[in-house]
């Protein structure tokens, strides 16, 4: 009996941690981290910033800098970029309301 016992907590608490780990705001976040290491390996940022900063003259020129550095890049550093501003605006909505409706330790449920 004592090992059935064992099983079955075993097993909720697996439930548990797949619930938790497979929560939106975290599923969010799994994302972002996944689509910023593909940014970092299939491009050079640091070179990037440091074309930036030679080209920077005004808000303008960061801007144009910007635009042409996005459309002269290849096809997947456009979408993981694509993916990381969409995933950010989940973001920043989920924390928000989290912040707003103090859900942070209640779970996942909130108005909508």
């Amino acid at each position: 009996m004592n090992t059935i016992k064992k099983n079955v907590l075993r097993r909720i608490k697996i439930v548990f941690a797949i619930r938790k780990a497979f929560q939106p705001l975290f599923v969010e976040i799994y994302v972002m981290v996944l689509a910023l290491s593909g940014i970092f390996f299939t491009s050079s940022i640091f070179n990037v910033f440091e074309n930036l900063s030679a080209s920077s003259g005004g808000v303008g020129d960061v801007l144009a800098f910007s635009y042409r550095a996005f459309l002269n890049t290849e096809l997947i550093v456009q979408s993981l970029f694509v993916i990381i501003l969409l995933v950010a605006g989940f973001l920043i909505r989920d924390l928000s309301s989290r912040l707003i409706y103090n859900t942070f330790s209640e779970g996942y449920n909130r108005p909508r």
